[in-house]
């Protein structure tokens, strides 16, 4: 991923890498260096309709004011019905490669379950994470 890259495009990327459609609502969870509290990215919830904590906007939110040092995670929830949870971890730097068009996968392209297809049933999702 670019540096440049804020939380919506990270969503969209792992979207295309899975081959989902980006048909529900996600977020984050990531604590800040040196920081306890985790931190919710994603689509807020406006009507603050679910028991989440506060999402705040990825749209508004660089991806390097996390992801900033080797080794920093995140949980990624992706359809809270389905609750496809993945953990995004920064391994490593690279430099950009001349024709090469960003952001790629490196490995386990579509490998991966369809969209729609079923997950593990959590009752709420706040609370299972």
């Amino acid at each position: 991923m670019p540096s440049e890259y804020n939380f919506w495009d990270l969503h969209v990327a792992i979207n295309d890498a899975m081959g989902w459609l980006d048909y529900h609502l996600h977020h984050f969870e990531i604590k800040g260096k040196s920081k306890q509290k985790v931190v919710h990215i994603g689509i807020p919830d406006f009507d603050r309709t679910n028991k989440l904590q506060e999402v705040y906007p990825g749209w508004e939110i660089w991806m390097m004011a996390y992801f900033n040092d080797l080794g920093v995670q995140a949980k990624y929830l992706y359809d809270y019905g389905d609750f496809w949870m993945h953990t995004v971890k920064l391994e490593g730097y690279m430099h950009r490669e001349k024709g090469l068009k960003y952001p790629f996968c490196i490995d386990g392209e579509r490998a991966c379950s369809p969209e729609d297809c079923g997950g593990i049933s959590v009752k709420n999702p706040g609370e299972a994470v």
